[in-house]
């Protein structure tokens, strides 16, 4: 149902989805013996109703998995970028010419903004009989009262990439 709103509009819900693609493989390697992966969730909204005045709360996970062929205790460090359409303060949901703001975090409180022209760190060490694996948590939100927002099915796509 894309144009005019009617009271159909104000009843139903909004879907929402921000998809986190990932790199099979990392771009850059700091040992030759070390090989990461990275993988996501979807953030899912779900059901968005703008007419509830309510902030709409999901949670994600970016996940670093790495592995060794060597005997002894590896360090692993690197970053993860997050690659977007629009800028960190400026995320949108979209369908057509509509759109819907919403945000990504670092915490659960909602006030650590992810993302904002710097790299998240992954650190730690990984052997050849304890693999690494470091999970990043990422809270999203689509602030309330966004009533301009037709009913439909919006998107955004993030690229994660790994650099180690």
């Amino acid at each position: 149902m894309i144009g005019s709103r009617s009271a159909i509009a104000i009843c139903a819900s909004l879907l929402a989805l921000v998809d986190f693609t990932c790199p099979a493989m990392a771009l850059a390697r700091s040992d030759p013996s070390v090989t990461c992966s990275i993988t996501s969730t979807s953030l899912v909204f779900g059901e968005y109703r703008p007419y509830q005045g309510t902030a709409l709360d999901i949670t994600s996970s970016i996940i670093v998995t790495c592995t060794t062929s060597d005997n002894s205790a590896q360090k692993v460090e690197g970053t993860i970028s997050l690659i977007g359409a629009r800028s960190a303060n400026n995320r949108q949901l979209k369908q057509g010419d509509h759109s819907l703001q919403y945000q990504l975090y670092l915490d659960p409180a909602r006030t650590r903004l992810c993302c904002d022209g710097s790299d998240l760190p992954i650190s730690g060490t990984v052997s050849y009989a304890v693999p690494f694996r470091q999970t990043i948590m990422i809270y999203g939100r689509i602030p309330g009262m966004q009533l301009s927002a037709p009913v439909d099915n919006y998107a955004d796509f993030i690229t994660a990439t790994l650099d180690y």
